[in-house]
């Protein structure tokens, strides 16, 4: 058994199988956990707000939690608020796919500008 889109994940030396997490196929979830390496603790409304602004943000959010990527905690006045933040898991994940993000930018403007 497992939860939405976070079949059991299998450790390898030196990290884990980032494929095994089928939530990171959502475009909503990457850029989330991009955003949280340099905004870690941002407020689910401050997500929306920077990152993304579809329907289904919040449950995204709630993927990456369910998965163990992100944790998530009531703050504000009364707890009407939820930071999240990455767990060592998600900021290791996180950390990779902004590599991946920025090897991609860069090659696509190599080949614009024709010296790829």
């Amino acid at each position: 058994p497992y939860v939405r889109g976070c079949p059991p994940r299998t450790a390898l030396s030196g990290g884990i199988v980032v494929t095994g997490i089928p939530v990171l196929q959502n475009t909503v979830c990457i850029p989330i956990l991009i955003y949280l390496l340099d905004n870690d603790g941002a407020t689910k409304s401050r997500v929306y707000s920077d990152v993304s602004h579809t329907g289904t943000t919040a449950d995204r959010i709630d993927d990456l939690a369910e998965c163990g990527l992100v944790e998530l905690e009531r703050t504000g006045v009364g707890g009407r608020a939820t930071a999240i933040w990455l767990t060592d898991e998600g900021r290791e994940v996180a950390r990779r796919l902004k590599e991946i993000s920025e090897l991609v930018s860069d090659a696509g403007r190599k080949a614009s500008d024709g010296t790829l």
